[in-house]
């Protein structure tokens, strides 16, 4: 248990949430509920049951719009670079779509950069969002900036998702950021509503669904794009990858 215990200490860095972390990870492993790795949907029926809620909640995740590094392909994570043009015409389109989602009393989550800051303010003006750091982008180090076709014809056979980026973070620290946010985040009466990254995001949903981080190479995300994923048992993917624009 203390080793679950220190993960949660190191990831969930935000003031605040470091001794409640601790405490509540201690306190699931000598009452016997669910560990972090049984998934969300554990978590939420614990709660549920003691709430009483009927329906389960959704976790709403979106990809924030597009910047000029994406269309280059380049890999972004601390370079905090703005939405473009077509990146702000996106993100004023998914306005419809979250009003559509008609969401119950959601919290509002958002990576610090300014690409995903942008994307929230633009297209859910009216909520007031909680920057969190670990929905972050996973950290490509060395890569930062590099096209992938080129890192693909440098080295023969790399894989970003089998091997990483040098001097970069490692999947397993990824999934362990998002194993966090399920923790801390899901509600049994509201939705919880993501504004994040590419990486970030494929590797949260892989947690959601019990696969491995790998598995997030599978899951094609575009920028702007909703994906949902509702809580039940099994968890189950209600959409992925939805455009809000023609133009994205």
């Amino acid at each position: 248990m203390a080793s679950n215990t220190t993960r949660a200490r190191l990831q969930c860095s935000d003031t605040g949430v470091e001794a409640e972390a601790r405490l509540t990870l201690s306190k699931r492993g000598r009452t016997g509920g669910p560990s972090i790795s049984q998934g969300w949907g554990a978590v939420v029926a614990e709660k549920q049951s003691v709430a009483g809620f009927p329906q389960p909640p959704r976790l709403i995740l979106i990809r924030h719009a597009t910047t000029d590094w994406n269309e280059q392909s380049r890999l972004t994570s601390f370079t905090d670079l703005p939405l473009n043009e077509r990146g702000i015409r996106q993100a004023e389109s998914l306005r419809w779509q979250l009003q559509s989602l008609h969401l119950r009393n959601p919290t509002i989550l958002t990576s610090p950069s300014l690409r995903a800051r942008q994307t929230q303010a633009i297209a859910f003006p009216q909520a007031t969002a909680r920057v969190a750091r670990f929905v972050r982008e996973c950290n490509f180090g060395r890569c930062e900036g590099r096209r992938l076709s080129d890192l693909e014809s440098e080295a023969l056979g790399w894989d970003f998702w089998k091997r990483g980026c040098p001097e970069g973070e490692e999947l397993s620290a990824v999934a362990r950021r998002a194993q966090a946010l399920l923790k801390w985040y899901v509600s049994p009466n509201s939705d919880t509503v993501v504004f994040s990254h590419g990486v970030f995001i494929r590797v949260l949903a892989s947690s959601v669904l019990s696969l491995e981080a790998h598995h997030g190479r599978k899951l094609h995300l575009d920028p702007a794009a909703v994906s949902i994923i509702g809580a039940s048992h099994p968890n189950r993917l209600l959409a992925w990858n939805r455009s809000a624009s023609p133009g994205r």
